[in-house]
């Protein structure tokens, strides 16, 4: 896999993580926000 993809899917990770803490705290705006791009970088 190019280094470029393999760092996609890592940023893509770690929105996921930050949305899912946002979700969490029931910021759902930020948490949908994130949840988007991690899908769009997946």
């Amino acid at each position: 896999m190019r280094e470029e993809a393999i760092n996609w899917w890592e940023q893509a990770l770690k929105d996921l993580e930050i949305a899912k803490k946002n979700l969490d705290i029931e910021s759902f705006y930020v948490s949908a926000f994130l949840s988007q791009q991690a899908t769009e970088k997946h």
